[in-house]
């Protein structure tokens, strides 16, 4: 992280820094990235898997402006998609475009003598998220049930969602975006 100025290229990398410089070495990283291929992440709630994905999504989802570039590469990218369905099609853009990228700078910058462990990312594992039913992926249970599995005394600790004020500001937010979403995809908003 030090080598490379602490820019993991997203918020929770820059919030993360802090959090690496006061680590004192000889610990272990337990890092969830590709889990939230298990959960359907980038899916709309309405997204089944014949929605049709224009490029303006993708370009969005990678909080790009939507300028002509970026939008003739998502068309590439989408016409060379391995597949037709939607959901996987986002999976493998999340993959791609957020997984890969962001999380993949960790265990190439770490200075001390921690080691990161990503336990999700290895191609069996990514192959097997993607086989499941959209429906349980969209239920966000993957990760409560394997951990209800393997370690279930850790179901005692808040995971993938903020306490306190953090969860009311979140919920809040969600609450708002939601709504802004339903008024500019009324057919009556002016475009």
């Amino acid at each position: 992280m030090f080598r490379i100025g602490n820019s993991t290229g997203e918020v929770r990398g820059w919030q993360s820094a802090t959090m690496y410089k006061r680590l004192t070495g000889n610990h272990a990283t337990l890092v969830a990235a590709v889990g939230e291929l298990g959960r359907g992440y980038w899916w709309r709630e309405e997204d089944i898997e014949t929605t049709v994905i224009p490029p303006e999504r993708l370009v969005a989802l990678c909080r790009c402006p939507l300028h002509e570039e970026p939008l003739a590469r998502a068309r590439v990218w989408l016409q060379s998609a391995p597949t037709t369905n939607a959901l996987h099609m986002i999976a493998l853009f999340l993959l791609e475009q957020d997984c890969g990228c962001w999380a993949g700078v960790w265990p190439y910058a770490e200075c001390d003598s921690g080691y990161d462990l990503f336990p999700l990312c290895h191609r069996g594992i990514v192959e097997a998220i993607l086989r499941l039913p959209a429906s349980y992926r969209r239920s966000g249970r993957l990760q409560r049930d394997v951990i209800a599995r393997e370690w279930p005394e850790l179901l005692a600790w808040p995971f993938n969602r903020p306490v306190g004020l953090g969860q009311r500001i979140l919920r809040a937010k969600r609450t708002v975006r939601r709504r802004i979403g339903q008024i500019l995809r009324d057919p009556r908003w002016p475009k």
